[in-house]
């Protein structure tokens, strides 16, 4: 599968894969980015944190093309600052003309589930997709933490399932440091994913070259 590296000008780290790609790398995540002849791959790992990136990839979604869909997948993310994982996937949708697909291939915690609400379409892949969710914390002048029904309702102003949040807020009341996992049953009943697709579906999206090349990339990444 044909994909286009000059699109992106990032750096590139050498990895023993099939093939080089470009990853921008910082102390709390990496992504890579590449153009297809029909769509474009982020690929994400790691989380954001307060004070640290007011505007995550910001200057990756300037450099898309508007005019054609995106897929975004999130390889494992413990979450971390919420606002700006909102702020990312807004940000993202207002760039783009087309639709934004979420691939949730890994652990996707915390503010990270924001993703999955909030894509065109989410899609739980293979058996290593995990949606956790837990009580958080609202950050404002200062840290104020919400109520399960406040989350409950942030939940459903993102485009997830409000009322069976409502119905099932013990998964909301869950301290950060247990969280409650998900079934998969439970995820597309949250309206936290769409559907569900076999882990050969990167495979067969990106090429298995891509594929082995950001695990590679990513492997070593805690999150």
């Amino acid at each position: 599968m044909k994909f286009l590296l000059s699109a992106f000008l990032f750096p590139v780290l050498s990895f023993a894969s099939p093939v080089s790609i470009p990853v921008y790398k910082t102390k709390d995540y990496r992504y890579t980015a590449l153009k297809f002849p029909d769509f474009q791959l982020i690929a994400f790992v790691g989380g954001f944190h307060p004070l640290k990136d007011q505007s995550p990839l910001r200057g990756l979604i300037k450099k898309l093309d508007p005019q054609k869909p995106v897929v975004f997948w999130v390889f494992n993310s413990s979450g971390g600052y919420s606002d700006a994982f909102v702020q990312t996937m807004n940000s993202l949708k207002t760039h783009q003309n087309q639709p934004v697909q979420v691939l949730i291939g890994g652990y996707c915690a915390s503010a990270c589930t924001v993703w999955g609400a909030m894509g065109d379409q989410t899609l739980l892949v293979g058996p290593r997709a995990r949606m956790v969710v837990h009580r958080t914390w609202a950050f404002k002048s200062d840290w104020t933490l919400q109520t399960p029904e406040q989350m409950a309702a942030m939940y459903g102003r993102l485009g997830a399932n409000e009322n069976w949040f409502l119905a099932n807020l013990h998964v909301l009341k869950a301290p950060k440091n247990d969280g409650v996992t998900l079934t998969t049953g439970q995820s597309l009943q949250a309206g936290l994913a769409d559907g569900v697709v076999p882990e050969s579906y990167l495979d067969q999206r990106f090429g298995s070259d891509i594929v082995e090349s950001i695990q590679a990339a990513f492997a070593d990444v805690r999150y």
